[in-house]
C-alpha cells in the first residue's frame, strides 16, 4: 500500500467572471477522496496567493513513493501555450503579470515531482469561457473565448495540451481548445466532475480503465450539449488501481479478485448485487456511492453477497523515476 496526498481546489465566487458547480465540485470530490483512504486538503473559493500557499504546503506534505491527485475546478486560461488556474481575485487580471497572479500549471506539477512520488494524476476541470484585459490598451477587451477568437499576442482558447513528465496523467474536461459544461443531471457538479465522481472509486480498476470510462460517458451524456470531449495525457508505464476491495492501492499485477470490468459491472460490483440501482442519481437504494462505501466497512450492513476474498502476490520492486 502507498500513501495517497490529494489536493482540492473548487473556485467559482469570481470576482470578474463567476461561475457555477466548482464548490460542489470540489466539496464531493473531497468526501469521495476520503472515503479511498487519501489524506486530502481541501480549498474553495481562495485567492492567487492561497492558492499559491496552500500547494506549497502540499507538495511539501508529499511522501516519496506516494499516489498524488491534483485537483481543480474553476477558471483557467492559455496563454502562449502555458496553462494558467485562476484565484477568485481575477478584477485586475493582467497578460504582463499573469506569471504573478494565476498558478502554472507546468511548475506545479513539475514542483510535486521533486518530492519523487509514485504516480502524479492532475485532473483540470477548467475549460470554461474567460475574458482577460488587454495590457496595450485598457478600455479594449480580449474577444470573447466563447466565440472562439484567440488574439493576436497568444491567448487561446480553453487549455492547451502539455508534456506529462514520467509516471503523469495529466486530465483535462474536454480536448484542447474547447470548452466543457457546468451542467448535469444532477444539477449540481459539472458535466466531467458528475461522472468522474461515479467511476473513481470503483476498487480493483486500473486508473486508466477509470478515465476512460469516465470519458465515454460524458461524450454519451444527453447533458453534453458542446459536444464535450475529455481529454488526457499519459506517462504511466504501469497499471495501478486507486482502491482495492479492502480500501488499499497496489499495481494491477498484485490485484485478485475481479480483474476488469465492462462499464455497467463496476457500478453494480460497488453495490455488490444490491436490488436497485439508478444511473441518473447514482444511488443504490436512496445512498450514495460515498456512503455506500462506508456501509460496507461496517460488516456489510446493506449487502446482499460478500464478495469473493482478494488474494494478494509479493508486491514488486517497482524501479523509482527520481532517484
Amino acid at each position: 500500500m502507498y500513501p495517497k496526498h490529494a489536493l482540492v481546489i473548487g473556485n467559482e465566487a469570481y470576482m470578474r467572471s463567476p461561475i457555477q458547480s466548482c464548490v460542489n465540485d470540489a466539496t464531493d470530490m473531497t468526501t469521495t477522496l476520503n472515503a479511498m483512504g487519501f489524506q486530502v486538503q481541501p480549498a474553495t473559493n481562495i485567492p492567487y496567493e492561497g492558492m499559491q500557499a496552500i500547494t506549497g504546503r502540499f507538495i511539501q506534505s508529499i511522501q516519496p513513493g506516494s499516489i498524488v491527485i491534483f485537483y481543480f475546478s474553476g477558471h483557467g486560461i492559455q496563454y502562449n501555450g502555458v496553462n494558467y488556474l485562476l484565484g477568485i481575485d481575477d478584477e485586475r487580471l493582467l497578460l504582463k503579470t499573469l506569471d504573478s497572479q494565476a498558478l502554472n500549471v507546468q511548475n506545479v506539477i513539475e514542483a510535486i515531482h521533486t518530492r519523487q512520488p509514485r504516480l502524479v494524476l492532475c485532473i483540470l476541470d477548467a475549460c470554461r469561457g474567460y475574458e482577460v484585459n488587454d495590457t496595450s490598451d485598457a478600455s479594449r477587451l480580449y474577444p470573447s473565448l466563447y466565440r472562439g477568437r484567440p488574439d493576436r499576442l497568444g491567448l487561446g482558447v480553453g487549455l492547451a495540451p502539455m508534456q506529462a513528465p514520467p509516471a503523469t496523467i495529466i486530465v483535462f474536461a474536454c480536448e484542447e481548445d474547447k470548452f466543457s459544461s457546468s451542467l448535469s443531471q444532477n444539477q449540481r457538479n459539472s458535466l466531467y466532475t458528475f461522472h468522474l465522481l461515479r467511476h473513481i472509486c470503483t476498487p480493483n480498476t486500473d486508473i486508466d480503465v477509470v478515465l476512460k470510462n469516465t470519458a465515454a460517458d460524458v461524450q454519451r451524456d444527453p447533458m453534453n450539449f458542446l459536444q464535450q470531449v475529455p481529454f488526457r495525457y499519459s506517462s504511466l508505464n504501469e497499471s495501478i488501481c486507486l482502491i482495492g476491495s479492502n480500501g488499499m492501492n497496489y499495481p494491477m499485477g498484485m490485484q485478485g479478485g475481479y480483474g476488469y470490468q465492462s462499464y455497467q459491472q463496476p457500478l453494480m460490483m460497488k453495490a455488490h448485487h444490491a436490488e436497485y440501482y439508478n444511473p441518473y442519481t447514482d444511488t443504490y437504494h436512496n445512498l450514495s456511492i460515498v456512503p455506500f462505501l462506508f456501509h460496507r466497512n461496517r460488516k456489510r450492513a446493506v449487502v446482499h453477497k460478500t464478495p469473493p476474498p482478494v488474494v494478494y502476490g509479493y508486491p514488486r520492486q517497482w524501479q523509482s523515476y527520481y532517484q
